[in-house]
């Protein structure tokens, strides 16, 4: 059997903004991508030089800054220079360059990850993080840091082709930070608005731009693909470094090795996350996966301090069906590859991820470690989202999705996926298995692998919406509420807050999945 270079590539019209597509390595297991069309594998090598990330002890001095919105990082260690960039290779558009300084047009701040040079978008620009410190007294201990999502690629071809913005949803500003703006205004989760819970905490938007679901350690990985544009064949280098970007945005909250951020609005520092009493990490699609994959990681960190804060996770717009319940005999992949059950492609996408020149992705560790101890040969389960969420992610966590995801759906169905019976995977059956799914989670995690060391079951909220990425818009946060049983309507903000103080039903999933728009659930 070979491997195939394209599980299947799903068109998604250009009005939906971000789908997921069973990508030959990772896409299949995490990441939201777009487009369609045949894909050749990349000829890949780790070519990354030695580059010591900023390992300072911690100091109090101000940072650089310049105009009236931007921090700038103190002088800093070179970064890896790609020799072509994917933007030097490409005859495809550039992102225009804007420059980081002067004032932004949000409340949030942004942030240049240069202190990190390991901190690398693919085509090389610096990570960049957007900030605003709390309001008031009683919330400057707390948090919320946000990991936006935008699709993924994993081979030549299909970076190629995300950069020129050719056969998917995405281009080269999903993949750059050359354009980034120099501020955002906030929506949903980080709206100061009345009724949200994390309104007035330090807040922390993490840009998206290494198309790895934030789990990726390949530096200047060389690839050859056909540009887009002209046909020719061309060779380039790129970073897939989601994980060297996470550790960087940790390292810069705790103040490690670098300056406080200030805010130049009201010239105030921002605090150091090692005081922190609550952190909530949250992300949606990619960003999703990314705190699926590091929400551990991040409790375990920050325990080590003599704070011990209380640590949540919020994941949305990643997860769907149980993925060893559905149909694979007359998938795509099945007749075209003989990827015919849930084993089979999941340890496919595992020794993919683990060959050398691979991204080398991260996922939980908890995960690889208590297969390998007590069931050698199946840590290919810890690249499936579902199976983390049930069996090895112990720190509190909240799940928000969307039964009728068109852009998740829509990769299952045209994938050729059916039910477990064999019935056609149709978009209210794929609802439906979604909610089979989230309804019983608490139960999956109560007997799952590592149930000794839950302390608290997870909170789900799972309207009947066709929108995939809703975190961040505010109408979609606050304008749904889901009935239970006749009885009152519940919203996100009312279900998480069930979830963190107990008063409530904390798991609130609509009971007959439609085909409706967000705003329409109730």
């Amino acid at each position: 059997m070979e491997w195939p270079e394209k599980l299947a590539r799903v068109y998604i019209p250009p009005m939906r903004a971000i789908c997921v597509t069973l990508a030959a390595v990772f896409c299949m297991a995490f990441i939201a991508c777009g487009g369609n069309g045949t894909a050749t594998r990349a000829t890949t090598t780790a070519a990354a030089p030695a580059a010591t990330e900023v390992a300072a002890a911690k100091t109090t001095e101000s940072p650089t800054a310049s105009g009236d919105n931007t921090t700038v990082a103190p002088a800093t260690p070179t970064a890896i220079v790609l020799n072509p960039s994917i933007a030097d290779a490409l005859s495809c558009r550039v992102p225009p360059v804007r420059p980081a300084t002067g004032p932004g047009s949000g409340a949030f701040q942004r942030y240049d990850l240069t202190a990190f040079p390991l901190a690398a978008c693919n085509d090389g620009s610096p990570a960049v993080l957007y900030f605003r410190p709390y309001a008031g007294d009683t919330n400057r201990d707390k948090w919320l840091i946000v990991l936006n999502g935008g699709g993924g690629c994993d081979t030549g071809e299909e970076c190629a082709k995300r950069w020129c913005g050719v056969d998917t949803n995405f281009n080269a500003d999903n993949m750059s930070t050359a354009n980034a703006s120099n501020g955002v205004g906030g929506g949903g989760i980080l709206a100061r608005e009345a009724g949200n819970p994390f309104a007035d905490y330090n807040q922390v938007e993490v840009r998206y731009c290494t198309s790895d679901a934030w789990a990726g350690r390949g530096m200047a990985v060389t690839t050859t693909a056909m540009d887009p544009k002209t046909g020719a064949t061309v060779t380039y280098q790129i970073h897939f470094a989601g994980a060297h970007v996470y550790e960087a945005v940790m390292a810069t909250l705790r103040q490690d090795g670098v300056p406080a951020l200030v805010y130049r609005r009201d010239n105030m520092a921002m605090p150091d996350l090692d005081d922190a009493a609550e952190v909530v990490f949250a992300g949606g699609s990619a960003g999703g996966a990314g705190v699926i994959n590091n929400l551990d990681r991040l409790a375990d960190m920050l325990r080590e301090g003599s704070n011990k804060p209380v640590v949540r996770g919020f994941v949305e717009a990643i997860v769907g069906p149980d993925r060893s319940l559905l149909g694979y005999d007359s998938a795509t992949f099945c007749k075209e590859n003989e990827l015919c059950s849930y084993e089979v492609l999941y340890k496919g996408i595992y020794a993919r991820q683990t060959a050398e020149g691979g991204q080398r992705s991260w996922t939980d560790d908890s995960c690889i470690e208590w297969h390998r101890a007590n069931e050698p040969g199946t840590e290919w389960q810890c690249y499936d989202p579902n199976h983390l969420l049930a069996n090895h992610i112990t720190t509190p966590y909240f799940v928000r999705t969307s039964l009728t995801d068109q852009l998740l759906s829509s990769n299952f169905i045209d994938a050729g996926f059916t039910t477990a019976t064999g019935q056609p995977l149709t978009i209210l059956e794929y609802g439906r298995a979604t909610a089979a799914f989230v309804n019983g989670l608490q139960s999956a995690v109560e007997r799952g692998h590592e149930h000794e060391v839950v302390a608290v079951l997870p909170g789900v909220f799972a309207p009947s919406c066709s929108t995939h990425y809703t975190l961040l818009q505010s109408d979609l946060v606050n304008g749904v509420s889901i009935s239970v049983a006749g009885g009152p309507a519940y919203t996100l903000f009312d279900a998480w807050n069930h979830w963190v103080t107990g008063t409530g039903p904390s798991v609130i999933v609509t009971s007959a999945p439609r085909t409706d728009v967000c705003p329409g659930e109730r």
